[in-house]
């Protein structure tokens, strides 16, 4: 009788750790996707404002620059993924929830999202923004965005009014984020006239490898 008790004992206790175990998973595994998740929001977000600081610093002083892309997860969904265009790169990423202010454009650094203009020597050259907007009943479409303006300087002489900006090559083109690095380079300068402004376009090449 003594065993049997003993090798009943060891059953019940055995099930005991086994329903503790359980509830403790259960209770950790929602806790651990969501602590990736906002890892994975903040290493866009700090990728974002790299980005940014590097493209504009090779815009300024020539030369080349390469950015690795290993913080953002090497996530090859389609869901995440990078656009190029000439104006801005939109870094998309999608989660269970958002660390942002749903349906709503926030500005991560100096500009507001709205602006298309500023002022030479005194502001940024880019808009940097985050938007996150539900889609379906449990996911979260988060874009970090990268959009560069229009820097306007004005001399003393109406003739003298000139205007610089960033410009991307490619004009446009698509990526996943399962890339390694992204390189920038300066490819000189294209000069125009918009609306009575001589505008100097600095031609920044982005390529993804």
């Amino acid at each position: 009788m003594k065993g049997q008790h003993e090798v009943l004992t060891l059953i019940v206790m055995t099930g005991i750790l086994f329903g503790v175990i359980a509830s403790v998973w259960l209770w950790a595994t929602p806790i651990v996707e969501k602590n990736k998740e906002i890892f994975k929001l903040n290493a866009a977000e700090d990728f974002t404002k790299d980005l940014a600081a590097a493209i504009n610093h090779v815009a300024k002083n020539g030369g080349k620059a390469q950015l690795s892309m290993n913080g953002l997860g090497g996530s090859t969904s389609p869901n995440n993924s990078m656009l190029i265009s000439q104006d801005e790169i939109d870094i998309f990423v999608v989660t269970q929830d958002t660390l942002y202010e749903k349906n709503a454009q926030v500005p991560l650094e100096e500009l507001n999202c709205a602006t298309t203009e500023a002022t030479w020597g005194l502001n940024s050259s880019a808009a940097v923004c985050v938007q996150s907007d539900p889609i379906g009943k449990d996911k979260v479409r988060t874009k970090f965005s990268i959009r560069f303006v229009q820097l306007n300087y004005d001399d003393d002489q109406p003739l003298e009014k000139k205007g610089y900006k960033i410009m991307l090559l490619p004009l446009t083109s698509s990526t996943g984020l399962d890339k390694s690095s992204v390189r920038i380079e300066n490819k000189g300068l294209q000069e125009s006239v918009v609306n009575g402004r001589t505008l100097i376009s600095t031609l920044v090449a982005i390529t993804i490898v």
